[in-house]
């Protein structure tokens, strides 16, 4: 027998594949990747949500908000925590124009309080303003609600 053909014999034969345990290995690697990537997924979809919320709030905030500055400081009933949609009705926002924006306010609860709010000035008659405060909810946690200020003059 030549050299040559024993050194092949010998490298045929050690050439057999991966072993159990690389395959395993690998399992594992893919298995952990997988996993992660899914919890990244998980975590963005969340934050997607949160934040549509977050900004459905706000578009209704603005709402209540213009709608108090044009029905005036003396004209706003304060507000317990009710619906948006209810709330919307009450200080006379236009109702919202799909059923989709409709389905995005249905989480919403909100409550104003609306409170005398003399500015003093010095060496001057002070300002009678009215302060409203509006506090916008869509979750159950401190993360899931804000709160808006707004000074309105007293007619």
């Amino acid at each position: 027998m030549d050299t040559r053909q024993v050194k092949h014999e010998l490298t045929s034969l050690q050439q057999g594949g991966f072993t159990f345990i690389e395959v395993l290995l690998a399992l594992v690697i893919l298995a952990s990747a997988s996993a992660i990537l899914v919890g990244m997924q998980s975590a963005a979809i969340s934050r997607t949500i949160r934040d549509r919320n977050a900004q459905q709030a706000m578009l209704f905030a603005r709402r209540i908000m213009s709608s108090a500055e044009i029905l005036g400081a003396g004209n706003i009933p304060n507000a317990d925590e009710q619906p948006a949609l209810q709330m919307m009705q009450v200080y006379g926002v236009p109702d919202p124009s799909s059923d989709l924006e409709k389905k995005a306010l249905e989480p919403l609860k909100a409550s104003l309080l609306v409170e005398e709010f003399p500015l003093p000035i010095p060496n001057s008659v002070p300002v009678p303003l009215s302060k409203l405060t509006l506090r916008v909810s869509w979750g159950t946690t401190i993360d899931d609600s804000f709160v808006i200020s707004s000074l309105l003059p007293i007619p």
